[in-house]
């Protein structure tokens, strides 16, 4: 059993190396970020946004959360 856990450790470090994706890719593409932004600005809903953008309504509250002080900074603007 030893073996087989040192194969995979040392199977993982060489694909670290040669810079190969290790895990679970990101779940939003940045292009979505953006046009997410975009419509929560203009106070278009969550369900309408996510609708328009075609992502879940999951997505679109993990965006907000990230960006939230962008966000907030436009809407006191207007």
């Amino acid at each position: 059993m030893e073996d087989h856990s040192y194969r995979i450790k040392s199977g993982l470090e060489e694909a670290r190396r040669k810079g190969k994706q290790i895990g679970r890719p990101k779940a939003t593409k940045i292009k979505y970020e953006d046009k997410i932004v975009g419509f929560l600005k203009d106070r278009v809903s969550i369900r309408k946004t996510a609708t328009k953008v075609g992502v879940s309504d999951k997505t679109v509250k993990r965006v907000k959360n990230k960006r939230r002080i962008e966000i907030e900074l436009a809407l006191s603007k207007v």
